[in-house]
């Protein structure tokens, strides 16, 4: 971007008409190199502004620890219970888990799985529960550790194996506006013969 302005400046003086010959040369070479030194100086700012990062509102961690997979089936009734547990600890900043799994309606969602084994039709359910809530979700303060647990049930239309694979668990750093950020789960539940 320097060369083309300095290119620029010296295609403008050669550029000049023959009449202007007889003016002062030295007063318009001044204030070429002072336009110059101006939009060099320009560039350089906009330069170092396009290469900064910009930096992170907050700045925090979760992890995932005793990962526990289990389901029961509700004989009586024919439908089972699908659930993730695990241990949530935040590290720099408040973690919030939207208090959500896939089958929500909530724009967000804390807890995603997808069902395996037969095509399924039926109802589902399913919440997310844990020990501190803040509007909506799971709050882990910051250099805490709480428990989690994600529970889906399902009653099929009709009889079938089935079982949930739990694949992401989305949360915010901070309660603020960004989107989730996500962690990988691929947790599988046992198979369950359903009625």
């Amino acid at each position: 971007m320097k060369k083309f302005l300095i290119l620029a400046a010296f295609l403008f003086l050669i550029a000049v008409p023959a009449q202007a010959a007889t003016t002062d040369y030295a007063k318009d070479i001044a204030k070429l190199k002072s336009q110059i030194a101006s939009l060099t100086a320009k560039l350089a700012d906009l330069e170092a502004k396009a290469t900064q990062k910009p930096s992170p509102s907050k700045e925090g961690t979760l992890s995932i620890s005793g990962i526990e997979v289990r389901n029961t089936i509700f004989k009586a009734e024919g439908y089972g219970g699908f659930e993730i547990e695990f241990i949530a600890t935040a590290s720099g900043a408040d973690i919030y888990i939207p208090m959500t799994t896939t089958d929500s309606t909530r724009g967000e969602t804390g807890v995603s799985y997808t069902l395996k084994g037969d095509d399924f039709s039926g109802l589902q359910l399913s919440k997310v529960s844990c020990s501190t809530k803040a509007k909506g979700y799971c709050k882990i303060k910051n250099g805490k550790s709480s428990p989690i647990t994600a529970t889906v049930w399902l009653t099929p239309k009709e009889s079938g194996n089935y079982a949930v694979q739990f694949t992401t668990l989305g949360y915010k750093v901070g309660n603020t506006k960004e989107d989730l950020t996500t962690l990988k789960l691929n947790k599988k539940t046992e198979t369950l013969y359903l009625w």
